[in-house]
């Protein structure tokens, strides 16, 4: 049986990394092939004793594998046929199902399960630079408006987000703008309720976690219970 294994994007984040992992994992799932877990590196080396994947795939010790190493060949090319959705689904939630009561719940920021979660991409995402991952904040005070009812909302963001604090002032808001990226993952990931962002980081949160997840629409593939869960403000 062929082995693959793959050579990560060192200069990626996290979001972008672990879509990578899933793709060559589907594509080695649906064509019989081993897959080789390798860790995470880089930018995101800090990311492999967070998500632990290694607790699900051991390291393969193959003479012979076949290596994709992401940081001089393009995903698109390497994995073709692309997984199909329900492979990558099924594959998320073996990932969740194995992992977040030993190490994601653990790490939980929340005194209770009442409370909503907002994730504001911004940092690298503006309605200049990238606008077609660009949400306006009347985005998620759209959906936050539909839902709320008294619970305490967070919103976790990449830059400081203090000018836009008028936005949700009608709301039980604390917006936390001074997180490191793995802090605001726990806060995501284990929110009773999800307002998510487009990306690959709101991607993660959303597969890894139970929460009832609002997304943008047309945007990544969802987990298997995700079809009733998923609303849109646009």
């Amino acid at each position: 049986m062929t082995t693959i294994s793959v050579i990560h994007n060192a200069g990626a984040r996290i979001g972008h990394q672990v879509n990578n992992y899933f793709s060559v994992l589907g594509y080695c799932t649906e064509n019989n092939i081993n897959f080789n877990y390798t860790e995470f590196l880089g930018n995101s080396q800090s990311w492999n004793n967070v998500l632990n994947f290694h607790q699900i795939y051991n390291t393969i010790n193959d003479d012979n594998q076949t290596l994709f190493d992401l940081n001089t060949e393009d995903i698109l090319a390497l994995v073709q046929p692309r997984p199909k959705p329900q492979t990558l689904i099924s594959l998320y939630d073996q990932h969740r199902d194995k992992l977040f009561n030993r190490y994601y719940l653990k790490k939980s920021p929340y005194q209770s399960q009442n409370n909503i979660c907002i994730h504001i991409r911004r940092g690298d995402v503006n309605n200049v630079n990238h606008p077609g991952r660009f949400l306006p904040i009347s985005y998620y005070t759209k959906i936050l408006s539909s839902i709320y009812q008294n619970q305490q909302v967070y919103v976790v963001s990449e830059s400081n987000l203090e000018e836009c604090s008028n936005d949700f002032k009608e709301y039980n808001t604390i917006i936390l703008n001074s997180l490191s990226d793995i802090e605001s993952f726990y806060y995501m990931v284990n929110s009773s309720i999800f307002i998510a962002s487009k990306g690959g980081f709101s991607h993660l949160a959303h597969i890894l976690g139970y929460s009832k997840c609002y997304y943008p629409q047309h945007w990544c593939v969802y987990r298997k219970d995700a079809t009733a869960k998923l609303k849109t403000a646009l």
